[in-house]
């Protein structure tokens, strides 16, 4: 996934009529780009979550990532890339995550992925979907 967490900035904390806002930024560091062989992305994802109830929300509306040649992200690719990214769940057992790359305003990849996972009383999984999909365009 694009998304690879590996430091977490917590800012903008809020909480308005039960639900928690919450603007966490996390730094994309050499992603292989599934749509572009030979690609690497890098950049700072920051997307609003809202909490509450064991319900969340994350939405970013446009995180600015940019193509690498390389792995350590030193010779530029000249792909610059906008990204957009909704994902809702449920306290760990349901996740629905759509991510857009745009560039130069044209819709170029989805990263489609599912996500849901039944437990019995006794905490046994007794249902369990995972599906994730790439679409290249």
């Amino acid at each position: 996934m694009l998304c690879i967490i590996t430091a977490l900035a917590w800012t903008n904390i809020k909480a308005q009529n039960g639900v928690i806002k919450v603007q966490i930024c996390n730094p994309l560091v050499g992603q292989p780009n599934p749509c572009v062989q030979g690609e690497y992305l890098f950049g700072e994802v920051c997307a609003d979550n809202f909490f509450s109830n064991h319900n969340w929300v994350t939405i970013d509306h446009g995180s600015t990532i940019t193509g690498y040649l390389d792995e350590a992200g030193t010779i530029p690719s000249g792909n610059v890339y906008r990204q957009k990214v909704s994902i809702t769940g449920y306290d760990d057992k349901n996740e629905i995550f759509n991510l857009q790359l745009h560039k130069d305003g044209k819709l170029v990849q989805t990263m489609k992925w599912r996500f849901h996972m039944t437990t019995n009383a006794n905490g046994e999984v007794t249902a369990y979907m995972d599906n994730f999909e790439v679409i290249c365009k």
